[in-house]
């Protein structure tokens, strides 16, 4: 039995430390959840960078 399943509407999240070291769990979620899925990477590179942006950003969504 699987421990979570997606479902229509989710957003699956693939990225670097590069974003999860600038941005916190919650602010990426925050992020996710208030931006059209066109524009959840860019948004999501953009907020790591203006927090510092030590690190190489990769981020690849997939809207279901």
């Amino acid at each position: 039995m699987p421990l979570w399943s997606v479902m229509d509407g989710d957003l699956l999240l693939l990225c670097s430390d590069g974003l999860n070291s600038m941005v916190t769990d919650a602010g990426i979620v925050g992020l996710s959840l208030s931006t059209v899925p066109d524009q959840v990477c860019a948004t999501l590179i953009d907020a790591a960078n203006e927090s510092g942006g030590y690190d190489n950003v990769t981020v690849v969504v997939a809207a279901l």
